[in-house]
């Protein structure tokens, strides 16, 4: 079962890790829909601190907080934007692993940047530290097991949430207790709360918060695609889970209420 961290001080080594995996990844990750980190002259700097820039605007949580509906063709370019930048992240080995509506900044001129990479992974370099990773309810199922530290799956899945709150203003599985696992397997679709949602939106975004990895996109260059193409190309929705896959309790409860059923019968018509 995956732990959240409660808010303190961080050990000096692990805020130290931290901060140069941000910088790294800040100076050399490009990508306009990225936040940027600016090196800094290591003669001057005396305490651990990052530099970035400043960027006007507000964040996405922020724009949603007002509870009006962003446009439809808004909406989409912004979905685009951060899903640019995750694909940015993914290309160079890097896991973002807290795509969330608060990292999201929304600039007075459309621009939009994906920011806060404290706790990305970089391929192929050791982690230091213990803290979690991933925000509650926008961490994948995978991750909430126990069974992934994170990963382009997991990211995927954070930012479906997070394009799925862009345009439906409140998560898939409606307000619960964040401390408690998300009923994965019934998210509400993103029609019945946004009925101006296209069809192929709708399917893009719903494959991406699936249940199970192999049932999201195999990469989210193909998110970006499709968002992009505004549904010029096909997009195949997640796999509907079987009963049997869904509460396999419930259906063999079924099958042997079906035989007893099949039973009597054959005994009283024998």
């Amino acid at each position: 079962m995956l732990k959240f961290p409660k808010p303190g001080k961080l050990p000096e080594a692990d805020l130290r890790a931290i901060l140069l995996r941000e910088a790294f990844i800040g100076q050399h990750v490009d990508s306009p829909h990225l936040g940027r980190t600016l090196p800094v002259d290591p003669a001057r700097q005396s305490r651990l601190y990052n530099v970035q820039p400043f960027y006007e605007g507000g964040t996405l949580h922020g724009r949603l907080s007002r509870g009006e509906p962003i446009p439809m063709a808004e909406g989409v370019a912004i979905a685009a934007c951060i899903a640019r930048a995750v694909m940015a992240l993914h290309r160079q080995g890097v896991v973002h692993r807290d795509i969330k509506p608060d990292n999201v900044i929304l600039g007075p001129d459309g621009g939009v940047k994906l920011i806060d990479l404290g706790v990305a992974r970089v391929e192929r370099v050791e982690e230091t530290g213990a803290r979690a990773p991933g925000t509650p309810g926008f961490v994948a199922p995978e991750m909430f097991a126990g069974d992934s530290d994170g990963d382009e799956k997991t990211d995927q899945f954070a930012l479906g949430v997070t394009l799925y709150r862009l345009f439906a203003g409140e998560a898939p599985w409606g307000e619960i207790d964040p401390d408690s696992r998300l009923p994965y397997e019934r998210p509400t679709p993103l029609t019945r709360r946004r009925p101006d949602a296209p069809a192929w939106l709708e399917a893009a975004i719903m494959r991406a918060i699936a249940p199970d990895p192999a049932h999201r996109w195999a990469d989210v260059q193909d998110l970006v695609q499709a968002l992009e193409s505004g549904g010029a190309l096909a997009v195949e929705p997640a796999r509907e889970m079987s009963l049997l896959e869904r509460d396999p309790v419930r259906f063999w409860k079924g099958v042997s209420l079906v035989l007893l059923i099949a039973l009597i019968v054959s005994l009283v018509l024998g």
